[in-house]
């Protein structure tokens, strides 16, 4: 778990200078792999997304893109590089089966810590956190969040949903109403949300709180429309930077036994 964090905070810090542009050189997505690169995939990369960058399977899609794009090699130190590109990968919903891989492992080990070595602690994370981490393992758990809220601000609708579902009103990550509804405001209508039935009455999330009638009830008509401009925008950092502190949460409703 150590490599672990080792990895995420590196990450985060990874310098941004490269002059490349993704646009011009984009990630092919498996309608445009070649037979070959197409092989690799299925053939190569085993997909679990119990595990970080579910294990070789995301390292490897960088690879067809090295492949694909040789001058990317010569754009400076590999590590910046290939922080650089999952960058890139992270804006755009095409790739979300690899954005899964950069979000979904954090949000487990995330929810370990919380049930298992933090399950005492007082460390709250809605938006912001409730204080600075004090142990070595909230350190952990909140350079996880950092890495995970980083992801979803680039705006793929897979970190979306990985940073919605760490919502839970009774343990250390009870979301504020703004970024519950900003969240929910930008996954309405996506694949995403009707493939996992994230909004249906009738489904395992019907009593999270980001389904319940007084979500919106709960933001001012003025942050109700700075959020809705925000969704616009796709600037989820700007609902981040300017949301409350951890506070009440008698809206929500009771987690049912």
């Amino acid at each position: 778990m150590r490599a672990l964090l080792t990895f995420i905070l590196f990450v985060v810090t990874a310098p941004a200078a490269l002059a490349w542009s993704f646009e011009d050189h984009p990630q092919p997505v498996r309608s445009e792999m070649t037979f070959e690169e197409w092989e690799f995939v299925t053939s190569e990369l085993e997909y679990n997304p119990r595990i970080p960058d579910c294990g070789d399977y995301l390292r490897g899609h960088y690879e067809i893109y090295e492949k694909r794009y040789p001058a990317y090699a010569q754009e400076g130190p590999p590590d910046e590089r290939y922080a650089l590109w999952r960058a890139y990968i992270q804006t755009d919903s095409a790739f979300d089966n690899l954005n899964t891989c950069m979000t979904l492992p954090y949000v487990m080990e995330m929810f370990r810590l919380a049930k298992g070595e933090l399950v005492q602690s007082d460390l709250r994370y809605c938006g912001q956190f409730s204080r600075e981490p004090e142990t070595e393992r909230e350190a952990e758990f909140a350079a996880l969040m950092d890495r995970l809220q980083e992801a979803a601000q680039r705006g793929s609708e897979a970190a979306l949903l990985s940073f919605l579902v760490t919502d839970n009103g009774e343990g250390m990550t009870p979301l504020n109403p703004d970024v519950l509804f900003y969240l929910r405001l930008s996954l309405t209508g996506t694949q995403t949300a009707n493939e996992q039935r994230l909004f249906d009455d009738d489904f395992i999330y019907w009593y999270r709180a980001w389904n319940q009638d007084n979500l919106a009830a709960q933001l001012s008509p003025e942050r109700r429309r700075f959020v809705e401009q925000a969704v616009r925008d796709r600037d989820l950092a700007a609902v981040l930077a300017t949301t409350g502190p951890c506070g009440d949460m008698g809206w929500r409703p009771p987690t049912p036994e």
